[in-house]
């Protein structure tokens, strides 16, 4: 069972990258970021021009600055094998995989952990409810900051179970390390680790501060040094400063974000939401299977309370509420439903009460499953961006310029893509003062944009992408029409989803649900002496 461990989440890793292998804006500053370390590599003499010159977070540097350590570790591991599927596999999709195949490594890593210190049934139950769920599979090969983290805390809660003095603190100092240079929520997660152990005597109070300062120290080392190099924290022309830091010359990332965030409320910025909002909407989400919230409860596990009091205190201090900011406890709750699983699925002989727990408990594994490869199937569409650029082989030639929209870059034009059109200029102008002026548009070939209609000069419409618009409700003998055949048609799956239809829409009396599709991204054109069509 040890190698199914590791393989069983690297297929489904990989398979949620398969369904869905464009990316976002969120993910795009990592992915940016191993694209140049990639191609560009590492200056040592005139760093500030080229860097400037080359690399993309100094042209689009976000709202914080980010951590270079995770794309850094990623382009070097994804390096052979590159070497190795070049030409066979689009580098995009070896730098995802080899994002997967670490968030697998890890997960398998705890995995036979717990299958060593709490036997295999609960293993069995862990990986089963794990890998049904949507959000960590499916983010595993995505470049967020929190996947780099997730990885490590993974590693951390691996120790944590063994249950050693050197075991936790090493998982303490890690978790140290993970808040310093990585994910600066992790430390509130820290703090409530650490104080457990102490209050439980776990782990003696001189062994936590000499595994934090460890810890801390490393972190601090590391990210100061890597990203003050990336970051031109000495130029006047670096984008963003650390408080008292910047004076030295020095960026400390996840420090500045925090100030920003937390100190300044910028996070503010991006919408609040309710302090139950983790409790109510994120972990139904994140744990997906309905039957997790009564399986702990069964499990009697300690290990939870730790992550429920970082959730609670982080509801609390923090308004911007996302749930990858809690993601770092799925494992942890998970595991603790994997043990509620267990003890009901060692007693289902016992009495039918207890068989009826364990049918409702397995099948409620097979419904989240099901319901998960729903959720990547329709996530899959919210990337018209990356399909653009893929539609746009085969139509712009070499020497073309071609102008990127905001959201096309932000739903998967990444640089990667650009790489498969050679010889291609690419813009992103963001002004729209600027885009309306029809000089402007004089040097572009080629538009891809969501707004054609604010595109002057005469244009013809190439072709046009639909992305997701929401679902929809057909009620009886209301044909489906053609709404999400494209997504499906993609995938290779219309037979089977007409069939599924087909089967089971008699048995909900008629009624059926289906996604809805819309036009998103519009790739046109210009034509320079003819006149075209109304867009």
């Amino acid at each position: 069972m040890g190698f199914l461990d590791y393989l069983l989440p690297l297929a489904v890793t990989l398979g949620h990258l398969a369904i869905a292998p464009y990316t976002k804006v969120e993910e795009s500053f990592s992915l940016q970021a191993t694209h140049d370390i990639l191609h560009y590599g590492l200056p040592t003499s005139n760093i500030t021009s080229y860097l400037t010159t080359h690399y993309d977070h100094l042209t689009f540097p976000g709202a914080v600055p980010r951590s270079f350590l995770g794309p850094l570790v990623l382009a070097y591991i994804s390096t052979p094998f590159i070497h190795l599927l070049r030409g066979h596999v689009s580098e995009q999709l070896i730098v995802r995989g080899t994002l997967a195949l670490l968030s697998s490594l890890a997960l398998g890593f705890y995995t036979t952990r717990i299958r060593r210190i709490k036997g295999p049934v609960v293993a069995r139950f862990y990986q089963l409810l794990q890998l049904t769920q949507f959000h960590i599979p499916f983010y595993a090969s995505r470049t967020l900051p929190n996947t780099f983290a997730l990885i490590l805390t993974l590693l951390a809660d691996a120790g944590l179970i063994s249950g050693t003095y050197t075991s936790q603190s090493m998982a303490l100092g890690l978790m140290t390390f993970i808040a310093v240079a990585i994910r600066s929520e992790v430390a509130l997660l820290l703090a409530f680790q650490a104080l457990t152990l102490f209050l439980t005597r776990r782990l003696p109070l001189r062994h936590i501060i000499i595994s934090g300062l460890l810890g801390g120290i490393i972190g601090l080392i590391s990210t100061i040094a890597v990203d003050s190099y990336f970051w031109l924290s000495s130029s006047p022309s670096t984008p963003f400063t650390t408080p008292f830091l910047s004076q030295l010359g020095f960026i400390w990332p996840e420090f500045s974000a925090f100030y920003f965030n937390t100190i300044l409320s910028g996070a503010s910025l991006w919408g609040e939401s309710p302090w139950h909002y983790y409790f109510t909407s994120s972990l139904p989400k994140l744990c997906l299977n309905p039957l997790t919230q009564p399986l702990i409860f069964i499990s009697g596990s300690l290990a939870p309370f730790p992550h429920l009091l970082f959730i609670a205190a982080y509801s609390v201090l923090v308004k911007h509420k996302e749930w990858r900011f809690i993601v770092y406890s799925i494992p942890t709750l998970t595991t603790a439903a994997a043990e509620g699983a267990a003890w009901v699925w060692n007693r289902r002989g016992k009495s039918a009460a207890y068989m009826l727990l364990t049918l409702a408990t397995v099948g409620s594994i097979a419904a989240t499953a099901a319901a998960a490869a729903g959720m990547a199937a329709v996530s899959a569409q919210n990337y018209p961006g990356g399909v653009a650029l893929h539609s746009l082989q085969g139509l712009v030639q070499k020497g073309e310029r071609v102008h990127l929209d905001t959201l096309t870059c932000m739903t998967g034009a990444s640089r990667f893509l650009q790489d498969e059109l050679p010889g291609v200029s690419w813009d992103k102008t963001e002004d729209e003062e600027t885009k309306l002026s029809p000089e402007f548009w004089e040097g572009v070939d080629w538009a891809v944009t969501e707004s054609p209609e604010r595109v002057p000069g005469a244009w013809k419409v190439e072709t046009v992408v639909k992305g997701f618009d929401g679902a929809r409700v057909y009620k009886p003998g209301q044909p489906t029409g053609t709404e999400g055949e494209r997504a499906v048609k993609r995938l290779g799956l219309m037979g089977k989803v007409e069939g599924l239809e087909d089967r089971l829409r008699p048995l909900m009396k008629g009624w059926w649900v289906g996604i809805k599709m819309k036009e998103q991204v519009w790739i046109m054109r210009r034509q320079k002496d003819t006149v075209v069509e109304e867009v």
